[in-house]
Formats: structure tokens, sequence, C-alpha cells
């Protein structure tokens, strides 16, 4: 419990200091580390994810929370910055770093050596609204997350409708 309260914190404090750019962004998403059997890989998958995020989107659409940001917040809250978090954490740290969407999972290495990604696009101001993004097979973790990071940019298509619905 004094985790989650520092957690609350350490982000409020952050929270008024955010980049030039990306108070001119339309939107902020953050990807959490992915949940995986193999110890470092959820973290690798998720700094991949948003490298591949930030390569589809300008700036001035999407402004893709960076990985420093993210496991600063973690480590001075007490949190690992490798372990994947509970989904109310999830919402906690996606909310106070002013994300408005954030992308979980699970990624797992088959006896074949093939990475299989499964991910959810989670709204982060309810996280009982989410879509599930469809799975993502390949060898290489970076080609997977290529096919997520798609699904990703096609998810949040639909959201300009869903903000102008919420905003009445």
């Amino acid at each position: 419990m004094n985790a989650r309260k520092s957690l609350v914190f350490v982000a409020l404090a952050f929270a008024g200091i955010a980049p030039v750019h990306a108070q001119d962004s339309k939107g902020r998403i953050t990807v959490m580390t992915f949940k995986s059997s193999e110890t470092g890989m959820g973290a690798k998958a998720a700094e991949e994810l948003r490298n591949q995020i930030k390569d589809k989107f300008d700036i001035k659409d999407l402004y893709v929370l960076p990985t420093k940001d993210v496991s600063n917040t973690l480590v001075q809250s007490g949190f690992s910055a490798t372990e994947p978090l509970a989904p109310n954490d999830e919402k906690a740290l996606a909310t106070l770093l002013r994300a408005d969407e954030f992308v979980s999972g699970t990624v797992e290495k088959a006896a074949t050596g093939d990475y299989t990604v499964n991910a959810r696009l989670v709204l982060a101001r309810d996280i009982t609204l989410s879509q599930a993004l469809p799975a993502a097979t390949n060898r290489k973790i970076g080609d997977a997350m290529d096919a997520v990071s798609k699904s990703v940019r096609d998810a949040l298509k639909q959201m300009d409708g869903e903000k102008e619905c919420v905003a009445k």
C-alpha cells in the first residue's frame, strides 16, 4: 500500500513537468512492462513497442511517454521498472503520467523460438474500457512489436469519436 501512495506522490511531482512538444500533442500514451515468464523480456518488449509506436506517429498527434520517465517514476515509487504492475497500479501510473491510453499485455517465447505477443489498448480513465489487439507472432521481438504497433495505430483511429462522445 505504501508503494502505491509513493507512486502517487512522485507522479504528482512530475506531473507539472512536461516537454513543450508533449503539451502540443493531441494525445499521450504509455506502454507498461509486459508480463513474461522470461526474465527481462517484458521490459524489453515494452521498450521495443514504445519505439515502434513513436516511429509510426507524428509527435503532434501522439506523444509516447519515454521509457526514462516511466522507469524513473516507478523506481522512485519503490516499484521495479522491469516487472509488470497489477492492473490498478497500471491505471494509477498512466493517470499520473497524464497518459490518455496505455498498452499492456503478455509476451511469451515458444520452444520454436517465436515470440507471441497478446496486448490490449486500455483507456487510462477506466481500465474496464479496453480493446484486445490481434495477437502477433514472429521470430524477432521487434517484428512482433511492429505488428502490435500497427494494431495500436488502427485502434487509436477510433479514439477521436470516443473523445468527442465523452466531452459532450
